[in-house]
């Protein structure tokens, strides 16, 4: 039985593995695809006077995207929002 029980947390592990990586993955497109949508959920809630709202995405955003704005897409990203947030 230990043998056993011992092949099959090794095969497990591996597949734990992977999908540790898939899950991960997975997370980090989430967070692109927001960031990717930024600029139209700020200027949505800024046309709906949700101003709270925009605030909120601004303000869980601004530090990454300057972290990051010197990716070409992220550096747009930024520019955006930045202009959609000085109106």
């Amino acid at each position: 039985i230990d043998a056993t029980s011992t092949a099959v947390n090794s095969s497990l592990a591996d597949k734990r593995s992977q999908i540790d990586k898939l899950v991960r993955a997975r997370r980090l497109l989430k967070r692109l695809e927001f960031l990717f949508e930024l600029p139209r959920r700020l200027s949505a809630a800024a046309s709906n006077k949700q101003y709270k709202e925009a605030v909120r995405y601004y303000a869980m955003t601004e530090e990454i995207l300057k972290r990051y704005e010197r990716v070409p897409s992220l550096g747009e990203i930024h520019k955006e929002c930045s202009r959609i947030a000085d109106k």
